[in-house]
């Protein structure tokens, strides 16, 4: 019963369907009624939760109250979910009076565009997003954060008002950094396009802290070689850094507190965040960076299960291979370039949970499987109980997905850390607790390299941090724009942009196209890439560029 609950709901793109849930039941999913909610969360008693320093957060005297509250009201849901076997919900947008108009040429890849939206500053760049990437072919779906200032909202919505092929969701979620909330609102707007059955080629999720690099020409006439393809950054190796957080998200799972905060659930041990931070659970550390306090509690009716699997599934991955990687050392140096790379992808073929960057660029195909899959829908329940899920979901759906053989391991964004120069803390600790755990924001000295690189859109660009970098971006796109060039002459120097995806990943395709029309002339045609439904891998290689 249980298993034909959940297929229904996965037909439905998460969505409660008729018969499979009551009404009341129904309610209570969706989220939004909250006395449907509290009448169902009557019968489970509140939990005892303590703060980094074991101190019941329910105690008036450390006016934590209405977090405390939000946290119980968070755990009581996750029982209630897991009870019924339902995985997060993911609202459905039904796209009323959303249209989009013909390609311009008839094999013109359809882009849905995804823009999250959250900061101050986050109409004032949108817009520009807009502007550069905009065609009537193309959808253009807004989620505002709910707790975004009312006024981003309201900028928003007059300037998308007359344009049908960009829309406002109707359902804002609160979103909180580090979490699976992050996920969540692309995961709707996946989910309400597969559910219009709308015909697009590529799913493209953006933010208010983006600035596109290309013309809508340049997206278009790029992403028409790679049709059936993904481009997901997926990391490779255990750099410091990279470690460090896998160590940190393999080691515990929570509950999400209502936008702000979390439960570690049934899990004394202090939560080590690295860069030498006192862990949380000592010292005078109580949050995980933007997150917000991390609270701890143990309970019985609450278990997890696909969450722990997975975390023993990884301990498991984790150490085969490093018996892997001492057995090659033993064997010493490869005696080739190729050799040293097989050595690499065997290596990397037993790691379990994969981690990369959250911004991606993914097919129609791949999104279906987002939005229905049955596998998918597990995949979310895991990540919905673990830190840094945006980092990690999409990546590891798509490398145990029958999709994994079409990504590029490329996600064609440029994007600077400043673990890459050190100690990241006096850079954070410069900009303010906003930025903290976030990439360097791009400045007026660095903007013409970055607008002269091979990428389709550069990370992160804050006008209230470096204002001179967005007017010399809207100068630069300005002539970009009305000269339909990659060559750009602005305050007297020219900006020569590289190709889209880098000169390594043209010179691949002009490979690749060299190679077919080798094989159309003396052998049988390849077979095509299939349709949405069943994909076949093209002969681009996977991998090709920078991650």
């Amino acid at each position: 019963k249980k298993l034909a609950m959940l297929a229904a709901i996965a037909a439905a793109g998460g969505s409660a369907v008729a018969g499979s849930l009551s009404s009341a039941d129904a309610a209570v999913y969706r989220g939004i009624e909250t006395d449907a909610s509290a009448a169902a969360f009557t019968s489970y008693p509140d939990a005892t939760m303590l703060d980094h320093e074991g101190r019941d957060v329910s105690d008036p005297a450390l006016n934590m109250s209405a977090f405390a509250e939000r946290c119980q009201t968070s755990l009581k849901r996750a029982i209630w979910e897991e009870e019924r076997g339902l995985p997060p919900h993911l609202y459905v947008d039904p796209l009323d009076g959303v249209a989009v108009g013909e390609r311009a040429q008839p094999d013109d890849p359809r882009i849905v565009y995804f823009i999250g939206v959250s900061r101050a500053s986050g109409a004032v760049i949108a817009s520009r997003l807009l502007l550069a990437l905009h065609h009537s072919s193309h959808l253009y779906l807004v989620h505002v954060d709910l707790k975004a200032d009312p006024a981003v909202y309201a900028q928003l919505a007059d300037l998308t008002k007359d344009h049908p092929n960009i829309r406002l969701l109707s359902t804002r979620r609160l979103v909180q950094w580090g979490a699976f909330t992050m996920v969540l609102p692309m995961l709707d707007a996946i989910a309400s396009v597969v559910s219009r059955n709308l015909d697009f080629d590529f799913f493209i999720n953006l933010s208010d802290a983006d600035m596109s690099l290309r013309t809508n020409e340049e997206a278009v006439g790029f992403l028409r070689r790679y049709k059936g393809r993904q481009f997901v950054q997926v990391h490779a190796g255990n750099g410091e850094w990279l470690q460090r957080a896998r160590n940190f998200t393999g080691a515990h799972v929570l509950v999400e507190c209502g936008g702000y905060g979390y439960v570690s659930l049934n899990d004394t041990h202090a939560i080590d965040v690295g860069g030498g931070a006192p862990p949380i659970g000592t010292g005078s550390s109580c949050c995980f960076g933007r997150g917000g306090p991390v609270v701890y509690a143990n309970t019985s009716r609450l278990h997890l299960r696909e969450a722990r699997a997975a975390m023993t599934a990884e301990a498991a991955s984790r150490a085969a291979m490093e018996a892997r990687e001492a057995a090659t050392e033993a064997e010493g140096e490869p005696a080739s370039e190729a050799a040293r790379r097989a050595r690499e992808a065997a290596l990397e073929s037993l790691r379990y949970l994969h981690t990369g960057s959250q911004w991606v660029v993914v097919d129609r195909a791949f999104c279906h499987y987002l939005a229905k899959d049955e596998r998918a829908m597990r995949w979310r329940k895991v990540f919905a109980a673990r830190f840094l899920a945006d980092e990690s979901f999409v990546q590891t759906v798509l490398m145990h997905s029958p999709f994994a053989s079409t990504n590029v391991n490329n996600n064609l964004r440029w994007i600077q850390w400043p673990q890459q120069f050190g100690d990241p803390t006096p850079y954070w600790e410069k900009l303010g607790w906003s930025f903290v755990g976030g990439p360097t924001v791009i400045n007026a000295t660095e903007a013409p390299s970055v607008f002269a690189g091979p990428f389709l859109v550069a990370r992160k660009v804050d006008p209230l941090v470096d204002a001179e970098a967005v007017r010399l971006y809207d100068g630069w796109m300005g002539i970009k724009l009305k000269n339909g060039t990659s060559r750009v002459w602005l305050n007297g120097s020219l900006i020569e942009q590289e190709p889209l995806g880098g000169w390594a990943l043209q010179q691949q395709w002009a490979q690749q196209q060299q190679q077919q029309q080798h094989t159309q002339l003396h052998a049988a045609p390849r077979p095509p890439l299939g349709s949405a439904a069943e994909p076949h891998a093209s002969q681009l290689p996977v991998g090709g560029g920078a991650a």
